[in-house]
């Protein structure tokens, strides 16, 4: 099934097609993690800790993808740094006021 959505390398071009991987894979994990931050969970603490934690992995995951995009000359960042990825927005907020 996975061959069927994701698209062979080329030969002579493999090199493209792991920067288009990586990006898409750095494109997914944020658009979840957007999903994850405005989904409608029971405010019980529980579905909090679970909401947080599935962000937090879809962030590491969006980052690394985003570390190993970075290589590449004409990759266009989607969050562009560690702390945009890793830190909360309050602590974004606060470090670039710091």
């Amino acid at each position: 099934m996975a061959s069927k959505i994701v698209p062979k390398a080329e030969p002579g071009h493999r090199v493209e097609w792991i920067a288009k991987m990586l990006e898409e894979i750095a494109g997914v994990a944020h658009h979840a993690d957007r999903l994850a931050y405005f989904a409608d969970v029971p405010p019980d603490e529980a579905s909090v800790v679970l909401v947080d934690a599935l962000r937090n992995q879809l962030c590491r995951i969006g980052w690394i993808a985003e570390t190993c995009l970075a290589e590449f000359e004409d990759a266009d960042p989607i969050r562009g740094t560690a702390e945009a990825w890793l830190l909360s927005p309050v602590c974004q907020r606060e470090a670039s006021h710091g």
